[in-house]
């Protein structure tokens, strides 16, 4: 037990000063820059550099007094920069809402509008891919149609035709009986084919079948490019201003069209049931959706920085900038995470909770006899 606690605070430590202290102390770090430079002085690195050296080189016998002022700064930076991390980490949950949405007042009527928008947007991309489908079923169902025809017109030339493939001939030309009145021979007529006729319909059909299979295939590419620039808006019809949102959301929506189940109530039960790498897996992909929201809060921190020193601008910018990139993907990863989770395991919560169930009486008997009288 000792070891597991050691090792269980070893990890914890690791994690405070990855997440906290170390991004705490660049933060700190730059605000002092922001501070000695100034807007004026902004690419004045001599000056910093001087700054830095009259901190740590003091004056001439004075090296306890330095010595001392090194541990004191390392004793004030440490708490610091970790209140800074917490700031950020607490910031987190502001900048999920941003890119989630939707927005509280003031920002609720542009919150509404983008969503509008977006819902019509969807709605008419949903609506062509529709239509393409329909579309290209029919030409299916038409070339089958047409395919059939062929085989039939097929089937009945080979059944018409002579058994030897010899087909129905008249007598050789010249072999026929000399008219009387002129001495000579009339020629032979040759009968057509019995299965030229055939022939030449399956080849019709034939060729209205390739020709409905092309308007198949070009519908179906029609309705893939509709899909496509729908799911870029969202998997399901858009509740929310921001994709990130409508990302997060569809796995409760697309479930629930599924399987008639409510994510929220089912997922405590359910995760009670998961085994441990799913539960790893899960619990690792969303650290990671945590993280970027993190990042987020950052950036909200520098900005402030800029104010003094406007280089904390674009690092205040590059870190929005990749903390929604990484959110993005984090989310996509998550939230196929979470319906994959639900497809293979619905089942097993199902079986657990399948009747009989214990009834009041029993349950009241139970908890009476786990009282033991108290």
């Amino acid at each position: 037990m000792t070891g597991f606690l050691a090792e269980l605070g070893r990890k914890l430590a690791e994690r405070w000063f990855t997440l906290l202290v170390l991004p705490g102390l660049a933060y700190l770090l730059v605000a002092a820059v922001a501070v000695r430079l100034g807007q004026r002085d902004w690419h004045d690195w001599r000056a910093l550099w001087d700054g830095f050296t009259a901190l740590t080189e003091g004056e001439a016998g004075g090296q306890d007094s330095l010595v001392a002022r090194a541990v004191l700064l390392v004793l004030a930076a440490v708490p610091v920069s970790a209140a800074v991390g917490a700031l950020a980490q607490a910031l987190a949950g502001p900048v999920e809402r941003a890119l989630c949405g939707p927005w509280p007042r003031p920002l609720g009527s542009l919150s509404a509008r983008l969503t509008t928008r977006r819902q019509t947007l969807w709605t008419t991309a949903d609506a062509a891919h529709r239509r393409q489908r329909a579309l290209a079923e029919a030409a299916h169902r038409r070339q089958a149609v047409q395919s059939r025809a062929a085989r039939h017109a097929g089937t009945r030339t080979a059944r018409t035709a002579d058994p030897a493939g010899s087909g129905t001939r008249g007598p050789a030309a010249g072999s026929g009986t000399p008219d009387p009145a002129t001495g000579s021979v009339p020629p032979v007529p040759t009968p057509s084919s019995p299965g030229r006729a055939g022939v030449q319909d399956a080849r019709q059909h034939a060729a209205r079948a390739d020709r409905y299979a092309a308007i198949a295939a070009h519908h179906e590419q029609g309705a893939a490019g509709h899909a496509a620039r729908r799911n870029a808006l969202a998997l399901i019809r858009p509740e929310h201003p921001t994709r990130l949102g409508d990302r997060l959301r569809a796995p409760a929506v697309r479930l629930g069209q599924e399987y008639g189940i409510d994510l929220a109530t089912i997922w405590p039960r359910l995760w009670l049931l998961l085994p441990t790498p799913t539960r790893e897996t899960l619990t690792a992909t969303r650290s990671r959706l945590d993280a970027a929201f993190a990042l987020g809060g950052w950036a909200l921190l520098y900005l402030p920085l800029a104010l003094y020193w406007w280089p904390a601008a674009p690092i205040a910018l590059l870190a929005a900038l990749v903390s929604r990139r990484r959110a993005e993907l984090a989310a996509a990863a998550y939230a196929e995470l979470v319906e994959a989770t639900v497809d293979l395991h619905l089942d097993r919560l199902h079986t657990r909770l399948a009747e009989p169930r214990p009834s009041p009486q029993q349950g009241r008997a139970l908890t009476e006899r786990l009282r033991r009288g108290l």
